[in-house]
């Protein structure tokens, strides 16, 4: 992408143009295999975490590499 295209993009474009319409969520007691599994099928980074519809928290495949590395899990 040419800068004054990149320059354009980030003047022109707002975030609800761009974003997930429908994020995929998980709660916060699901293992944590459950949420590897469900990066996977969905071809998504990362899953927020909802607790009785409210938004409590957000884990990545980073967090779970993170978590794999530190002996954690």
């Amino acid at each position: 992408m040419t800068p004054p295209a990149r320059d354009r993009l980030f003047d022109e474009t707002m975030v609800m143009e761009i974003m997930a319409p429908w994020p995929m969520t998980i709660a916060p007691d699901a293992d944590v295999r459950d949420a590897a599994r469900e990066m996977l099928y969905l071809e998504v980074q990362r899953l927020f975490v909802e607790e009785r519809g409210t938004l409590v928290g957000v884990i990545s495949q980073t967090d779970l590499v993170a978590a794999v590395g530190t002996a954690k899990v």
